[in-house]
């Protein structure tokens, strides 16, 4: 922590009803405008169905291994504990995209993977989700302050 009145974050995740909601009604609508107003050929709505079945099975697979909770232990070292209990140390990288209702982490995992973590606001109460707002755009300050 970088001064003695900080106290570490830990954010509790839960998944949003409402992002799985429209993950599913979003890729479902685009399958059935594919497969019914389009005059394209048969073997191309297929094949542009089967791209839009992959990428919805990839979103849901990346939802579904969302961490549980994040807790900071250091500026740039955090645990991220997964669904299962799991927990995987991991340093916060500098790059955060924050906006009002939706946060994207990067973080390098052990085996030097980068791994991204979006949070929207409805996964964490307010207070929390506006202090890691607030957290994140205090360091990019921070880290853009020294640079120069």
């Amino acid at each position: 922590m970088s001064s003695p009145y900080e106290t570490p974050l830990r954010l509790k995740l839960s998944l949003s009803v409402a992002y799985k909601c429209w993950l599913i009604t979003g890729y479902t609508s685009a399958m059935l405008v594919m497969l019914f107003l389009t005059s394209l050929a048969v073997s191309l709505k297929l094949l542009l169905l089967l791209m839009l079945g992959v990428a919805l099975y990839g979103q849901w697979r990346q939802l579904c291994s969302l961490p549980s909770s994040l807790i900071q232990q250091t500026d740039a070292d955090w645990v991220l504990t997964g669904q299962t209990g799991r927990k995987v140390s991991a340093r916060l990288l500098d790059k955060a995209y924050v906006t009002r209702w939706l946060i994207i982490l990067y973080f390098r995992m052990p085996n030097d993977k980068p791994r991204s973590v979006m949070v929207f606001a409805p996964m964490l109460d307010k207070n929390s989700f506006r202090r890691l707002s607030v957290y994140l755009r205090m360091t990019n300050l921070r880290q853009f302050m020294t640079d120069e």
